[in-house]
């Protein structure tokens, strides 16, 4: 058996080995990062599950690369489809400096917490202000409108979120504010009469299954449970485990030097730097050019198209924490690279990415659904500008790390891995290796319609920079 560091040593040899056959090959290489990390045992591991946020990045996967000698120790990394913080946290812990950039102001601030060393001492002080806090006010809380309400969560729950969410509206200190409302934000599931295993919240119902069944009686339990539950005491313990998790980092802060992590930005087709201010809001009015030729090492997940509904799984913590209207909600979800939310004039036409396999399935798509066909275009069009900017920041020489999924689109099991490599490809960078990996929770990908199915595999693009490179040397730079 061999030990940890014996493990380590061993990542970049095998990297290399993968990279050498890919070269010899042409063929992509099947990997699997469990085995490759076995260190990592599951995924409670520090703050990784501190709340719950679909398609997380498997943690072995960006420990994988930075222990693989990809880039220098203490480097500068970015992630530009950060979500809620897996490669922040994988970087910090190797040492790294680490930035982020999502849209979902959601994740956003998920993932600014994860990857924040708080002092146990101080949180566990503000945590007993807090629990004080909301013990002592008798009076009535003010309960946020938004849409079915009532439909998602019982007059008693809606009052003990209010409660609690009144008492973190008035907690002074910014930087804890952030970690109570993670803290509450990860209770509204847990009391919403929504179903648990779906993303998308969707409402329970006990009369879709035989009266008597024993599944008729789990959901029957499980709405009257919600429906009674106690949101204060529910708040009490989540606080115990969060305090639990970042008692972990801070002491590994303290055996070892960690690197640091920052959320930075909201769109990897604009990017920028800007600093965080309450609840996962950028001050963009202080936002400054995010410098070329920066970045060591990139390591990243895009959203995966027409698969996942990100926005739609966060809505009602999104009412919860007062980001908005349903308007804006809408707004957001429109603004995502992957999005369905299309307005007619934008697919009533055919439109092309430039690249011919992808334009022939496109067309094919069109013929049956021109909305679909729309959405296939845009994504890989934004993902081609996404490219221009990862190659204008990466240093020469520097790699880019995709994880992506080939999903289906009506019957078209579309490609994606090779067509984004293609992309990428044609922005100047060079494929070095494509890994293969079976995707083994099926809570990542479920299939929800005959539009679609379930994902079996992710694929991991290598591209590496040229080290002679200029920026703005692709040939397709910002189309």
């Amino acid at each position: 058996m061999r030990n940890r560091s014996e493990v380590l040593a061993t990542v970049g040899e095998d990297l290399l080995r993968y990279m050498s056959e890919y070269s010899r090959s042409g063929e992509p290489q099947v990997i699997s990062f469990r085995d490759q990390c076995p260190w990592i045992k599951g995924a409670d591991r520090y703050t990784h599950l501190i709340h719950r946020y679909t398609a997380k990045l498997l943690p072995h996967i960006p420990a994988f690369f930075f222990t693989s000698g990809l880039c220098p120790p203490k480097a500068t990394v970015l992630d530009p489809f950060c979500g809620s913080g897996t490669v922040l946290l994988e970087g910090m812990l190797c040492g790294h400096q680490v930035l982020g950039v999502e849209i979902n102001p959601i994740a956003r601030l998920i993932a600014k917490v994860k990857a924040t060393v708080f002092n146990v001492a101080a949180l566990q002080e503000a945590s007993e202000a807090i629990l004080k806090s909301i013990a002592s006010d008798t009076r009535d809380p003010e309960v946020p409108e938004f849409p079915n309400r009532d439909l998602w969560f019982s007059k008693k729950a809606q009052i003990g979120l209010a409660r609690v969410r009144k008492a973190i509206q008035a907690f002074e200190d910014s930087s804890l504010r952030d970690f109570f409302w993670v803290c509450f934000s990860s209770l509204v599931r847990r009391v919403a009469l929504a179903d648990p295993r779906v993303s998308p919240p969707v409402v329970l119902k006990p009369h879709r299954f035989a009266l008597g069944s024993s599944r008729y009686e789990k959901v029957r339990q499980m709405v009257e449970e919600r429906k009674e539950a106690d949101v204060e005491a529910l708040f009490t313990r989540a606080l115990q485990e969060f305090i639990k998790r970042f008692s972990r980092l801070e002491e590994a802060a303290q055996m070892n030097k960690l690197g640091a992590a920052e959320v930075i930005w909201d769109d990897a087709r604009t990017l920028s730097i800007a600093p965080m201010k309450d609840k996962g809001e950028l001050d963009k009015a202080s936002a400054k050019e995010f410098p070329s030729s920066s970045i060591d090492l990139v390591i990243t997940s895009p959203p995966y198209m027409n698969a996942q509904k990100y926005a739609r799984s966060l809505r009602l913590e999104w009412y919860w924490l007062g980001l908005g209207s349903y308007k804006e909600l809408r707004a957001m979800d429109a603004s995502m690279i992957g999005t369905e939310r299309l307005t007619y004039d934008e697919y009533s036409h055919l439109q092309s990415v430039g690249h011919a396999a992808a334009d022939r399935l496109i067309e094919c798509v069109y013929a049956k659904d021109k909305h679909r066909a729309r959405l296939m275009a845009n994504y890989f069009s934004d993902m081609r500008v996404c490219f221009a900017n990862l190659f204008r920041v990466l240093k020469p020489g520097a790699h880019l790390v995709i994880v992506v999924g080939n999903n289906r689109v009506l019957r078209h099991r579309i490609p994606n891995h090779q067509i984004l490599a293609d992309l990428g490809a044609l922005q100047g960078f060079e494929v070095k290796l494509m890994l293969m990996d079976e995707i083994k929770s099926r809570g990542l990908m479920t299939k929800r319609n005959t539009t679609a199915d379930v994902i079996p595999a992710e694929w991991i693009i290598i591209f590496q920079k040229p080290t002679g490179a200029k920026n703005g040397e692709g040939t397709h730079g910002s189309h």
